[in-house]
């Protein structure tokens, strides 16, 4: 029994939320059970139900390679929503440098609480990874490898929040400066 958390972008409310994840796994069975419906294990079943030829080269592999093309598409999935943080710090540094003071203060904070709830999620599904690699029960050794690859994107993952958080930082930060300086210059007048 697995429990896996990654992370959704809930368009209602326009915001990151963790999805969860409860998967069993027998000699010859995998059961996934989502608390919400998740994007890539849905594409993934849509395809083997559709195209023959992927069912059975992902089915005949065994409950361990299915497993790992699950918890694959998941972790990779998350690799768009990054690609859209890392999009918004340019963003904001042409509105530091606008004057456009009280807009940048707001999409900091929204970008933060992004990064934040990005952090959240992904910080221990790490260490669950990496246990999912370490378990040898029904993944068979040449599948190791695969999971080895997981536990790399990962850490991917997890040093880009690390660099989007640094950078957010340093632009709250010049953001501040700038702040300050025009308030120095309005006084000055």
């Amino acid at each position: 029994f697995i429990v896996l958390h990654f992370p959704r972008y809930d368009k209602k409310v326009s915001r990151l939320n963790a999805a969860e994840v409860d998967i069993f796994v027998g000699p010859d069975f995998l059961i996934t059970l989502p608390n919400e419906p998740l994007e890539p294990i849905g594409y993934l079943f849509e395809r083997c139900r559709a195209n023959e030829e992927l069912r059975e080269s992902v089915f005949a592999k065994g409950p361990g390679y299915l497993l790992y093309k699950i918890v694959d598409d998941c972790v990779d999935s998350s690799f768009p929503m990054l690609n859209k943080i890392g999009l918004k710090p340019d963003h904001i540094e042409e509105e530091i440098f606008e004057g456009e003071g009280e807009d940048v203060v707001r999409d900091i904070s929204n970008v933060k609480q992004e990064i934040i709830n990005f952090r959240k999620i992904v910080r221990p599904q790490r260490v669950a990874l990496r246990d999912l690699e370490a378990t040898k029960r029904y993944i068979p050794d040449d599948l190791e490898i695969y999971f080895d690859d997981i536990n790399d994107a990962s850490e991917r993952i997890w040093d880009m929040l690390e660099n989007f958080k640094e950078v957010i930082e340093a632009l709250e930060s010049t953001n501040e400066s700038v702040i300050s300086h025009r308030l120095n210059d309005t006084f000055r007048v």
